[in-house]
């Protein structure tokens, strides 16, 4: 993150974050979208975005499932494309894993 004016950016792959008063703005491949429901969805499930560092956010710019600091549950996360542009996804961990044979009884 660079900080300048209240500013952040991250990179990560070819995506490119910028966060500025509340709002966020992710750019790639020459295009920009709106990015500030990522935000909102980063929020809402707990996370502090002053704390996520640049290296957390430039592996969910690459797609990468990552922790995020005070994430409510068990939960990693990712940012994806979908069919109205780029959301935050949320994936469940299992708290304990089963072995298969376990699961058969």
């Amino acid at each position: 993150a660079q900080p300048s004016s209240g500013e952040m950016r991250f990179k990560g792959g070819r995506r490119e974050l910028t966060i500025r008063n509340g709002s966020a703005v992710l750019r790639t491949n020459g295009e920009s979208f709106d990015a500030t429901d990522i935000l909102k969805d980063m929020s809402a499930h707990g996370v502090d975005i002053g704390r996520v560092s640049g290296k957390t956010m430039s592996e969910m710019l690459k797609g990468n499932k990552t922790a995020l600091p005070g994430a409510s549950g068990n939960s990693v996360f990712a940012i994806v494309k979908g069919p109205a542009g780029y959301g935050l996804k949320a994936f469940q961990i299992a708290k304990q894993i089963h072995s298969a044979a376990a699961q058969e009884i």
